[in-house]
């Protein structure tokens, strides 16, 4: 009998880099992708809110993720994507994009949009 955790990581394609393949171990997450402009690299950029007690509200915070982006996938600026957590690949990265579930229309920031100043 196979568990949840194997059951989930048969549902993504393997990803072969430098010669071994990487498996998906650890956590998943869902973000935004904010930029794509190194390659077979995205950053991944997770919104959440955290309780201040000293001003008794809700703080906004965000994380952005450095993540692989294999060329089977090809994930964009705007596109909504889920991550997952493997082995170190370089320096900064050890996640990598494992499907696309909302392609985005999100802009880069600097980018023309089409508006005269």
């Amino acid at each position: 009998m196979m568990s949840t955790q194997q059951q989930t990581v048969d549902k993504f394609p393997k990803v072969i880099i430098k010669g071994k393949p990487l498996s998906i171990r650890g956590a998943t997450k869902v973000g935004i992708v904010v930029s794509a402009k190194a390659k077979d690299t995205v950053i991944v950029q997770k919104d959440y809110f955290i309780y201040s007690n000293k001003y008794k509200r809700k703080e906004r915070r965000k994380s952005r993720i450095p993540a692989h982006n294999p060329p089977e996938i090809k994930a964009t600026v705007g596109d909504i994507v889920l991550i997952g957590e493997t082995r170190r690949i370089s320096k900064t990265k050890s996640w990598i994009v494992l499907k696309v579930l909302t392609k985005g229309k999100l802009k880069e920031r600097g980018e023309d949009t089409g508006v005269n100043q």
